[in-house]
């Protein structure tokens, strides 16, 4: 009689236990069979149930991603030789007129952050240093707080930690009107008539704005 290899031997075990397996169930009360049954149909629909959500969020997702796509195309940034004119609020709640804020010094570095862009935040503290040097060749720095009507507190938290001293603004509400940007930070050099002076600066690349500001002067 030929000797069983270990292979055939597994094989014949697996398909043993299938088949008491199957006499258990065939054997179980009709009620369990029931439930057993009613079980496999329940995971069914919570699959398909999943399936078609992670399809809606995707769809979703490439709609509103299509939506911000087409915005941000129509969308032009301020240019050379725009003037800025707006009021707003600080972010201790005072009134803020932008001819009273660009007449006090010949160029102004605006500053468009969020409370929410890590970028923004990690060049803060760069700027908050940056700020007495520039004002020393009669340049003062402005944030303006993209968030900063909802989110004061948590902007004025930032600055502290930051060591920022500058005036900080909130987006003023026609701020699409007045200054579009699509990308931040954005940072704009504007003369004491509140004029855009030179390109802006798109990104956290603090090393460029000395280098602008020394190009204006």
């Amino acid at each position: 009689m030929e000797e069983k290899t270990k292979s055939q031997i597994r094989k014949e075990e697996k398909q043993a236990k299938k088949e008491a397996k199957r006499r258990k169930y065939q054997n179980a009360p009709a009620l369990v069979r029931a439930w057993h049954m009613w079980l496999k149909y329940v995971v069914l629909v919570l699959v398909i149930i999943a399936l078609l959500f992670c399809g809606f969020v995707y769809a979703s997702y490439r709609y509103v991603m299509y939506e911000a796509q087409k915005l941000a195309e129509n969308i032009v940034p301020a240019a050379e030789g725009d003037l800025l004119k707006f009021t707003t609020k600080d972010l201790d709640g005072n009134e803020i007129n932008s001819e009273d804020l660009f007449r006090g010094h010949e160029l102004t570095m605006l500053n468009v952050w969020a409370t929410w862009c890590g970028p923004c935040k990690r060049e803060l503290p760069d700027l908050g240093k940056m700020a007495k040097d520039f004002e020393a060749k009669n340049c003062q720095i402005v944030g303006l707080c993209l968030d900063g009507d909802e989110e004061g507190e948590t902007a004025k938290k930032l600055l502290k930690e930051a060591g920022v001293e500058y005036l900080n603004i909130i987006a003023p509400e026609n701020m699409m009107d007045v200054l579009p940007v699509v990308n931040i930070p954005t940072t704009y050099f504007l003369n004491s008539e509140g004029c855009v002076v030179g390109e802006p600066i798109v990104g956290a690349y603090v090393e460029e704005y000395p280098k602008r500001l020394e190009g204006l002067k």
